[in-house]
């Protein structure tokens, strides 16, 4: 019996450690580094998990009165030519510089879009950020 009971309770534990809750990501964008001509960014995997992503696989859109329109770009980002960032717990810390897509953008509010792949599933996060327009002087 008493085998019997440690079988039933090891195979609870397995049951509870393999069927956790899926992984969070979340995309965040450093506030001090953003220009007309790109930012840093900050995505986070918590939890257990695989997550993979193209630091230039994303796309701009631009607030212009409440709606959200995507900003026209030059060229693709040309995410298929870079290496994959792939974290397993913690974070990763990325640069993108538009200048070759976008030109320099005016000031306003922006959202990034940008595609990761999660335990083989992709997920689109938004961040929404702000430029900060030149004054004359």
């Amino acid at each position: 019996m008493k085998r019997i009971l440690a079988f039933i309770l090891a195979a609870a534990l397995m049951l509870c450690a393999c069927g956790g809750e899926p992984p969070t990501v979340k995309l965040s964008i450093d506030s001090e580094s953003v220009t007309p001509t790109g930012l840093s960014y900050t995505v986070t995997l918590e939890g257990n998990g695989k997550l993979s992503f193209k630091a230039n696989d994303y796309y701009l859109e631009h607030n212009e009165g409440g709606a959200w329109s995507e900003v026209q770009g030059s060229s693709d980002t040309q995410a298929d030519a870079e290496t994959a960032v792939e974290i397993e717990e913690g974070s990763a810390i990325e640069s993108i510089d538009w200048t070759s897509v976008y030109g320099e953008l005016a000031g306003g509010i922006y959202k990034l879009h940008l595609y990761v792949t999660v335990d083989g599933e992709v997920k689109n996060l938004t961040c929404d950020f702000e430029i900060i327009g030149v004054q004359a002087e």
